[in-house]
């Protein structure tokens, strides 16, 4: 599920009074939050609706995102927006903040800072505290000429509300607006747009265009969002196109029907594209699998991580990755891949990955958190967790390089943790991390 660009914008409905909103927000206050679940379309708000508006505005509009290292990734973005070449600057925000702001007068500067919920999986803490120390600063600096928008996931409030309350020193918190679906004529106008530009006749009369609506409004319901569920209309697109090049370019309700409704356009909407793509031999399948993480969030890895992952040959593996670009599934952000969509993520989690491979990633994930602390914290193993490497150990695809290397790195083998010693080899906590991510 991709997000809708700039150049989108033409398919872009339901959203203006939003727009609105969003915009007058940012223009009274110097930082403000936007929110919505998973899915419900706060990126293309951010790119179809806001940065054009923004742009007829006066705003010079900076899209950027903290993927591994926050602070850097903002700063690095930041700066490739307006100047050209590399860029070694590794210091606070504020600078190249006011530094854009002096090279675009007389317009101001937007700095958004979508899915900010990267920085709870960032490769560096430290990284994240900085960028949330900077935007302390930025906000209290209270400098006319700059204006900055974080987006987040609604469902992360409790994770992410301590940085709120740090970046804005007060009770009061910071301005925020809440985005949930799309309302039934923007979904459908979306629908028929795209028709249109994929010159698809909808050979529906007004009653079945109406079921249609209903039944996309209820099945988003059902399914616990408020208004149409936008992941729901690009699927529903998606099965039009599908039905309809076989139809020479129509498409009609007994289509529809036949398809099983909402509930079969959506259902199968992830094993289509993979079939589609004719995945034989798994390597597809193996990637997506690589990119999502042990409780179902899509996880950014480099073409290294996704290789240690797969066990398939760069080559190859570099070669389901851009096929999996291609269908729309993955994308490519810096030198990192990952699930285009969160919704996408939890369809991964819930239908390619085995209970085994569940406990698994589980066990990798809590070996790479244990490791990348251990210098500080030297907390040991608990006893629970040595069952559960012991247990992953013995299935087909064991864990055993990063057992080995948390034994190494100072866990202690069982006889050692009997007796309170633990093993020291002088060796980095990234070893371990190296074998466990």
């Amino acid at each position: 599920m991709e997000f809708l660009s700039s150049a989108d914008r033409r398919h872009f409905y339901g959203r203006d009074e939003k727009i609105k909103e969003l915009l007058g927000r940012i223009e009274a206050n110097q930082l403000t939050l936007l929110l919505g679940n998973s899915g419900a379309g706060k990126t293309s708000l951010i790119h179809a609706g806001l940065v054009p508006t923004a742009v007829s505005a006066g705003w010079f509009p900076v899209y950027t995102r903290p993927l591994g290292l926050p602070r850097n990734d903002v700063v690095a973005g930041l700066l490739a927006s307006v100047f050209e070449g590399p860029h070694s600057y590794r210091g606070a925000l504020l600078a190249p903040l006011e530094q854009v702001a002096a090279s675009i007068a007389p317009r101001r500067i937007l700095l958004i800072i979508d899915q900010f919920e990267d920085i709870l999986a960032a490769r560096e803490q430290e990284e994240a505290e900085r960028l949330v120390g900077d935007l302390r600063t930025v906000r209290h600096l209270n400098d006319p000429r700059i204006r900055v928008l974080v987006s987040y996931r609604a469902d992360l409030e409790a994770r992410l509300e301590r940085f709120w309350q740090l970046i804005s020193g007060s009770p009061a918190g910071l301005a925020r607006l809440y985005i949930a679906g799309i309302d039934a004529d923007g979904a459908w106008k979306s629908i028929d747009s795209a028709s249109k530009d994929l010159e698809i006749k909808l050979e529906l009369s007004d009653t079945e265009k109406t079921q249609i609506r209903n039944d996309l409004q209820s099945f988003s319901a059902t399914h616990g969002s408020e208004g149409i569920y936008p992941p729901y209309v690009q699927m529903f697109i998606d099965h039009v196109w599908r039905i309809a090049n076989n139809k020479l370019g129509t498409y009609r309700f007994e289509d529809y029907i036949a398809s099983g409704s909402m509930e079969g356009v959506t259902a199968g909407y992830l094993s289509r594209q993979l079939a589609y793509a004719h995945d034989t031999e798994g390597h597809l399948k193996a990637a997506l699998v690589s990119l999502v993480r042990s409780y179902g969030v899509k996880a950014q890895k480099s073409l290294a991580e996704v290789v240690r992952d797969t066990g398939l040959a760069e080559k190859e593996c570099e070669v389901a990755l851009e096929r999996l670009i291609d269908l729309r599934l993955v994308r490519h952000i810096g030198n990192l891949y990952e699930v285009a969509h969160d919704f996408l993520a939890r369809e991964i989690s819930a239908k390619l990955v085995d209970s085994e491979e569940q406990e698994f990633k589980r066990l990798r994930e809590l070996l790479a958190s244990k490791a990348a602390t251990f210098v500080t914290t030297r907390a040991l193993l608990t006893v629970q967790e040595m069952l559960m490497l012991f247990k992953c150990k013995r299935l087909s695809n064991p864990p055993s390089q990063a057992a080995e290397a948390v034994l190494k790195c100072g866990y202690g083998s069982s006889d050692e943790r009997s007796h309170g010693k633990t093993t020291d080899t002088g060796r980095d906590s990234a070893d371990c991390v190296g074998v466990c991510n």
